[in-house]
């Protein structure tokens, strides 16, 4: 079945251009319904890989495809995926050329929705899928959102996972050290935090760093020594204090950046920049409180649809959705049943 397309050497000349992220349903404009198209394709894409990457750990990464995904990297089978609102992804440090072209093949398979909880597969309708009948959103086959290779160094931070505690600036951080060289590393990681400085030119970017503003004297310990040992990973848990915390609301975002960065002996290993608010959320008897206060949230619901980009909706359309929404005074967002294009960082600012 699959004809070798996944192979590095396959002739696709004559295969149709087209730009992912993007739905491979033809889509008919406002209020008319998009083709169905519950059935297969292939995609493939060649690139180049500098030099300066080489050594560098490579994580080849996929924000959402329905249904099934299978995935090649130079004719080598990196595995498959199943679920169309997930993200997944694969380490290709060992698979990339650096010289030569590399070829990326993918097969996507939307499995069909069934007529109720009947499954027929004679004709590959299931009923263990996601959704597994027909429910109030259109099943969109293809690359659905953005599809990328995160280069790092072996030791780097994965992850950051930021909590406010109460009002008065006490933040609960755990930071996540991998390590995935041949041999355990000793790196020292330190923790800044900077008010956010956000305006018309970067209200709308991916990455936290751009939005770095003014720094902030922390209180608590902010700064370690970890011994991470070959291919694991070590955690660090430290509780900081902002002074005078600015708070966040949905009227008044006051948002913070925080910035960690791993090193050995001087030098840089890794950067990690992530955003966040100071706010609590509770429940008092009836109440739900924010900030301690009782707070009404009107809220509405936004389905990941559009009339020319089905669930692929760019950055800019989205941001123009959010603008719209917050000019109703709406302070609480029903984001689908299902996980919707990553725009948390748009929603908090």
């Amino acid at each position: 079945e699959a004809g070798n397309r996944f192979a590095a050497g396959y002739n696709d000349i004559g295969w149709e251009d087209m730009a992912v992220p993007a739905v491979e349903n033809v889509l008919n404009g406002y209020q008319k319904t998009p083709e169905y198209y519950e059935n297969g394709v292939w995609y493939r894409t060649k690139f180049a890989v500098s030099d300066s990457m080489r050594g560098k750990t490579a994580r080849l990464k996929f924000l959402a495809v329905n249904y099934v995904g299978d995935v090649w990297l130079n004719g080598t089978y990196l595995g498959w995926h199943e679920g169309g609102y997930t993200p997944f992804a694969f380490d290709v440090t060992s698979a990339l050329r650096f010289d030569s072209l590399n070829v990326l093949a993918v097969r996507v398979d939307n499995v069909p929705w069934s007529q109720g909880q009947v499954q027929d597969l004679s004709v590959g309708k299931r009923v263990d899928i996601v959704p597994y009948y027909r429910v109030d959103w259109f099943n969109y086959t293809g690359i659905m959102h953005d599809v990328y290779i995160e280069f790092s160094n072996p030791v780097s931070v994965p992850r950051v996972h930021v909590v406010p505690m109460d009002i008065n600036g006490s933040v609960n951080v755990t930071v996540v050290v991998q390590n995935k060289g041949p041999k355990d590393e000793t790196p020292n990681v330190s923790i800044q935090v900077y008010r956010a400085a956000i305006d018309s030119s970067n209200i709308n970017t991916e990455f936290s760093y751009q939005l770095i503003g003014s720094p902030v004297n922390l209180g608590g310990a902010t700064q370690t020594s970890l011994v991470v040992g070959k291919d694991t990973c070590r955690s660090w848990q430290t509780v900081v204090t902002i002074p005078s915390p600015k708070l966040w609301t949905p009227r008044n975002p006051s948002l913070y950046i925080m910035k960690v960065l791993v090193s050995k002996a001087g030098i840089v290993l890794d950067e990690f920049s992530t955003q966040f608010g100071i706010r609590t959320l509770r429940t008092s008897g009836a109440y739900f409180t924010l900030n301690e206060n009782p707070v009404f949230l009107p809220g509405i619901a936004r389905h990941e649809d559009h009339p020319l980009y089905g669930r692929s909706m760019p950055r800019s359309v989205i941001l123009d959705d959010l603008r719209k929404i917050k000019a109703l005074n709406v302070a609480f967002l029903h984001l689908d049943q299902f996980q919707s294009r990553h725009f948390g960082e748009e929603l908090t600012r």
